[in-house]
């Protein structure tokens, strides 16, 4: 994936099927920074795989998103990388006799000598994220840049940030 300089991807639209804006999920605001900024990089009206690869670099963030300190945000960023891992999005029936849970990714790295995170999106999280041709909710990554807390991304959630 060839790297996009800061302002480009701070101009990158974020797309999800509002379906999966419905489903329970939390993360950090670290957390949250490195899926924005990934999620950002897909063509939302083509079918993206699980072998597709999204890079975003600490400074990115930094520059996009810059209320920390670069050194806080690099021992941020790297804790965040471990936790994504475990992270879960739950989906429940309208009933909700059924739940069910995905992962968001199925691989990521942090390269510490490059400052880059590396990750994969899960085959089930994809779905919600790319091949969108109707029902769905976007807005531009800068549009969120000044969130500053965990709980900023449920108002996008739930608003309906069109």
């Amino acid at each position: 994936m060839v790297e996009k300089n800061v302002m480009e991807l701070s101009e990158n639209i974020i797309v999800k099927r509002n379906d999966f804006l419905k489903m329970g999920y939390s993360l950090s605001i670290q957390e949250q920074r490195i899926i924005l900024c990934c999620v950002s990089q897909i063509d939302s009206r083509e079918k993206a795989t699980p072998n597709d690869e999204f890079v975003v670099s600490v400074q990115q963030i930094h520059d996009i998103f810059g209320d920390e300190k670069k050194s806080h945000m690099y021992r941020g960023l790297r804790e965040a990388v471990d936790r994504l891992g475990n992270r879960w999005i739950v989906k429940r029936s309208d009933d909700s006799q059924r739940v069910t849970k995905l992962r968001w990714v199925w691989k990521i790295q942090y390269h510490h000598d490059k400052g880059e995170i590396t990750l994969n999106f899960s085959r089930d999280v994809l779905d919600y994220l790319s091949d969108i041709s109707k029902t769905f909710t976007k807005y531009k990554l800068s549009d969120v840049s000044n969130f500053k807390c965990m709980y900023c991304s449920s108002f996008t959630r739930c608003n309906g940030f069109n």
